[in-house]
């Protein structure tokens, strides 16, 4: 995870291209494990609110020979941040 402009966390994940084929450009290599993936986002939430996410790249053509694997792991981080979304009482910096 990268400082961006005023101390505000920010950073890129890139899952492991093994676990997601469908993306647009060639998958990168030594990417993370989707635990890990899960990991940084929860020690990250539990800092920090997080304020946006992006799923920057997806290309549905290239996952379904593989049984929608990027779908699968796109939507399980999707959820986790949405969780953490509906749930951001006083935990974390207005």
């Amino acid at each position: 995870m990268s400082v961006a402009q005023n101390d505000r966390p920010s950073g890129t994940l890139i899952v492991s291209g093994e676990l997601t084929p469908g993306v647009a450009d060639e998958p990168a290599p030594g990417g993370l494990t989707l635990e890990q993936a899960e990991t940084i986002i929860h020690a990250a939430a539990d800092r920090f609110r997080i304020r946006a996410a992006t799923l920057a790249s997806y290309a549905p053509d290239r996952d379904r020979d593989r049984d929608e694997a990027t779908l699968r792991v796109a939507l399980s981080l999707l959820e986790l941040l949405a969780d953490y979304a509906t749930n951001t009482q006083d935990r974390r910096d207005p």
